[in-house]
């Protein structure tokens, strides 16, 4: 059985040996919440300007994030948002919505664990791409946030990186800033590459 789950995590992580992913031993680095994190001016839609390799966006573009506020909570008190995710198939033209829930850690963290609607079982469903663990490493608000997510598989981790923005673009002095926040989170910006977001439909 031990050898068995070790070829499974040998698996995994060559699936995702990838120039965009970012790889290697041990755990998933450990960020802090972002200071004073204000998730009232983070609500809205984001747009995807940059990413890191991301199989299930192989395929997609156009991809927004829109964040609501929820008076659900949970049993714990933890806030919750109400999630919705947009693309279109670069193939097919076809749109695509995916719904969920964003749970904060509480109020002020700007760490959630995100859940999409799923008719299948809630163990399942949350291994389902686009479900986990995700942090705003750092934002203003007003331009752009960084988002970040990353996955431990037994003895390696593997992380991405989104940069959202208001806008489907930055001006060159945002983009600097923000490859300096990444660089001082010791974040590779080379990783990135830019999202196909040009010629979308408006009604998405």
């Amino acid at each position: 059985m031990k050898n068995i789950q070790k070829i499974i995590i040998i698996g995994l992580i060559a699936i995702h040996i990838h120039p965009g992913y970012s790889s290697g031993f041990g755990k998933c680095p450990n960020y802090p919440s972002m200071p004073k994190f204000n998730v009232t001016k983070f609500l809205g839609k984001w747009l995807e300007v940059e990413r890191s390799f991301y199989l299930p966006e192989i395929a997609t573009g156009c991809a927004s994030m829109t964040f609501e506020n929820s008076t659900a909570r949970l049993d714990e008190g933890k806030p919750q948002l109400e999630l919705a995710i947009k693309t279109i198939n670069l193939w097919t033209g076809a749109p695509s919505v995916s719904l969920g829930n964003a749970i904060l850690e509480h109020d002020r963290s700007s760490i959630m664990n995100v859940q999409l609607q799923s008719r299948l079982p809630a163990a399942i469903s949350r291994l389902l791409p686009g479900s986990g663990k995700y942090q705003v490493l750092y934002t203003d608000y007003d331009n752009f946030a960084i988002l970040w997510s990353c996955s431990n598989f037994g003895i390696a981790f593997t992380d991405q990186i989104w940069l959202l923005g208001r806008e489907k673009d930055y001006t060159l002095e945002i983009r600097t800033k923000i490859y300096d926040a990444l660089r001082q989170l010791g974040l590779d910006s080379d990783r990135l590459i830019v999202s196909k977001n040009k010629d979308c439909p408006n009604t998405l």
